[in-house]
């Protein structure tokens, strides 16, 4: 079959026309001499002579199938899909995999899954299917109708292994970005050097690292007894804290670490 070179499309259905008398629709089966029926098509009374006790086929009954025929091709002409019918479903044994119908709202389609489908597909929304069906709805796309049954999730990407929401953890990002935070407790502090170890070693680069100090003996402070803090020999796992000397004396603190790497 060429692409290029179609069948011309049918405009009419055969026998749209006829009269009262001149079509009928062919029924499942008949006992009628000369009638059609879709389980035998013609009798074997049409085929005999007449004069052997044959019965001539009724044209009615040509009419009526040529017209039930026609009238299906001309809907397939036009473009259109069927929506889903329970009682042809039962008829045929349910739906064949991968037939298409029409949605009942008119804004998508319904595509089996399986052989023999008999599970109504309008049980089910375009978000959550129908057992036995996917979803083709402009826009509108089931994660796992678009890959499969999906091995992530972007809730995924950031839980699990990729974060420690604890006092001392990490968040890992998607882009390979990981932010860290700790804290050290110190006492007796009064100008000295402090090692300070990340929760988990940056893979990569460590590119900021920030100290903050909070004092839990001092509720109030002045230009005199103040902390002064800063980093040094910042690596891949830790860096060293420096605190300056303080006008206070000796004092119990807590040195907060605020780390960003990749």
């Amino acid at each position: 079959m060429n692409s290029s070179s179609p069948p011309v499309k049918i405009y009419t259905a055969f026998a749209q026309s006829a009269t009262t008398g001149y079509i009928t629709q062919v029924p499942q089966t008949t006992t009628t001499p000369g009638a059609f029926s879709w389980t035998l098509g013609s009798g074997p009374e049409t085929f005999l002579p007449v004069s052997s006790g044959g019965t001539p086929p009724l044209g009615n009954y040509f009419n009526g199938l040529m017209n039930q025929v026609s009238d299906n091709l001309r809907w397939i002409n036009a473009g259109n899909i069927f929506a889903y019918d329970a009682t042809y479903a039962a008829n045929i044994g349910g739906y064949a995999k991968n037939a298409v119908l029409l949605m009942a709202s008119g804004n998508g389609f319904w595509r089996s899954t399986v052989e023999n489908n008999t599970v109504n597909p309008e049980t089910g929304t375009p978000s959550a299917p129908a057992t036995g069906w996917a979803v083709i709805t402009p826009n509108t796309y089931p994660w796992s109708q678009i890959t499969g049954a999906p091995n992530f999730t972007l809730e995924s990407e950031f839980t699990g292994s990729n974060q420690s929401l604890v006092t001392n953890g990490y968040q890992k990002l998607p882009g390979g970005l990981i932010l860290q935070w700790c804290q050290v407790p110190l006492t007796s502090v009064a100008n000295q050097v402090s090692a300070v170890s990340f929760p988990i070693a940056f893979p990569n680069s460590t590119f900021n690292v920030q100290a903050t100090v909070f004092d839990s003996t001092l509720n109030s402070g002045t230009s005199s007894n103040q902390i002064l803090i800063s980093t040094q020999n910042i690596t891949l796992t830790g860096c060293n804290v420096v605190l300056g000397q303080n006008g206070g004396g000796p004092r119990n603190i807590t040195v907060f670490i605020y780390a960003v790497g990749r």
